[in-house]
Parts: structure tokens; C-alpha cells; sequence
């Protein structure tokens, strides 16, 4: 529990009031990391657009991208669905 003014000093756990609330910035850390999953699954969409209109060398990009923003998120998934489509680029 985090210690909120008012609550300071008193070891009464049954007194102490829980933060129940997000602070403003992880709110805003949430959105940003929804924001960043929402542009890299744009950014496999591009990927398999290119490669289903021919698009070599474009979607090639697209899925390079898509699979290196995944693997630094830890989104194991959406790794696999990039790879699968890239593997389909040959």
C-alpha cells in the first residue's frame, strides 16, 4: 500500500487507506504502450499488404520492422504472425 496524506505515521493497517488510483503517469506509460502495440500491428498490416499486392522490398521492410518492435515488447504472438508472413515472402 502507498502511504497517502493523512495516512502518514498511523501503523493501524484497518486505518491506512489503499491508493487504489493509477498515478497520472502510469496512466500515461499505459497509454503509451497501447499506443506503441497499436503501431506495430499497423505496421504488420502495411507488411502483409505489400506482400499480397507484390511489394517485395516494401513489405519486407514493413515485417522487419514490425518483427524487431515485437521482439522488444515481448509480444512472442505477434513474432510468430510477422515471421509466418515473411517466411511467405519468398
Amino acid at each position: 500500500m502507498r502511504e497517502l496524506p493523512g495516512n502518514r505515521g498511523d501503523t493501524n493497517p484497518l486505518r491506512v487507506v489503499p491508493a487504489v488510483y493509477p498515478l497520472p503517469h502510469s496512466r500515461a506509460r499505459c497509454a503509451l504502450r497501447a499506443s506503441e502495440r497499436a503501431s506495430t500491428i499497423a505496421t504488420l498490416g502495411l507488411g502483409k499488404l505489400h506482400r499480397r499486392r507484390g511489394d517485395r522490398e516494401q513489405a519486407e521492410e514493413h515485417l522487419t520492422t514490425a518483427m524487431e518492435m515485437y521482439r522488444e515488447m515481448g509480444m512472442t504472438y505477434w513474432l510468430e504472425q510477422a515471421a509466418v508472413e515473411t517466411r511467405q515472402l519468398v
